[in-house]
């Protein structure tokens, strides 16, 4: 008897074991020898910051979504992607070029469908091909609008995108719709975000001398002090990041101080100070050979 599988209506729902539309997405390093067929990197994807996701009913197995609920964020999008895709290898995904992303775990599985969000803009993980004006007005937290060099906008994304401790918050940069570009450092999980917002802007005549210790000119020091090219105040010191330091605890003086290159042992039982040398506690075998006690041939903290 012919398979007579009902399919549903909707145009987003692919059968079982039919082909997903679009370009096919890899995670993996890429071999030596190339990959047969067009491919599309997902570091080289243009992922939205914010999906809504439907899972489809034509296969023989439900379809796996990248957490609970009708939307989720491109980051987590991301992760899923990149860890199904390296650990089942027979999962594939694909992605159109109007933006539509489509995954199933296996070609018997169902399909789920991640439509973006065009307004949310585009998670910026290649900043040298996304962040290309010459300069840019910035505006942070407080208000206060500075002209940055196109170079500065990146560095600061190259900052918001390190990754923070863990279950602390978490920086991003988004690419939106109209060229400008939203960003946020991580910061403490008891303080409020700092989003700036950098407009593509005419660049000026001049930037400025290059300040001596963070090479960056004077209208690029941020006022928030969030960068590594902050200035507390006018004179140039360097502010205090905004991070926790790990730091080591205090070690109680030794007893029994190092000593000197030239403090050897000049006799029996004397160090080259005059200090008498302790013997070390007799084993068994000095003991039955009679010599326990003669003193050691070097004193414990004698060594370089």
């Amino acid at each position: 008897m012919a398979d007579t599988r009902a399919v549903t209506a909707d145009p987003s729902d692919i059968p079982a074991r039919q082909p997903l539309p679009g370009t096919r997405i890899i995670a993996h390093r890429l071999p030596a020898w190339g990959i047969e067929g067009p491919y599309l990197h997902m570091d080289a994807a243009d992922i939205h910051a914010t999906y809504d996701q439907t899972a489809g009913r034509a296969g023989d197995y439900p379809a796996s979504t990248a957490g609970f609920g009708r939307q989720t964020t491109g980051q987590r999008l991301d992760n899923f992607l990149r860890g199904s895709l390296n650990f089942w290898l027979s999962s594939e995904a694909t992605m159109t070029d109007d933006g539509f992303i489509r995954y199933r775990q296996t070609r018997n599985h169902s399909t789920v469908t991640f439509t973006p969000d065009r307004a949310s803009g585009i998670l910026i993980n290649r900043p040298s091909e996304q962040v290309t004006a010459a300069a840019y007005r910035v505006t942070g937290p407080t208000g206060v609008t500075q002209v940055w060099r196109g170079r500065a906008v990146r560095d600061a994304i190259a900052q918001c995108r390190l990754k923070p401790v863990v279950d602390w918050p978490a920086g991003w940069a988004h690419l939106m719709p109209d060229a400008s570009v939203r960003f946020a450092p991580g910061g403490l999980p008891w303080s409020a975000p700092a989003i700036y917002t950098a407009e593509p802007a005419d660049e000026p005549d001049t930037w400025g001398a290059p300040c001596g210790e963070c090479q960056y000119p004077e209208p690029e020091h941020d006022p928030c002090r969030l960068w590594s090219r902050s200035r507390a105040d006018s004179t140039g010191a360097p502010a205090r990041p905004t991070h926790p330091r790990r730091r080591s605890r205090p070690q109680a003086p030794c007893a029994f101080p190092a000593l000197p290159r030239e403090g050897r042992r000049t006799a029996p039982g004397q160090i080259a100070d005059g200090r008498p040398c302790f013997p070390t506690p007799a084993s068994p075998l000095r003991r039955a050979r009679g010599d326990h006690n003669r003193p050691p041939d070097h004193h414990p903290r004698s060594r370089e």
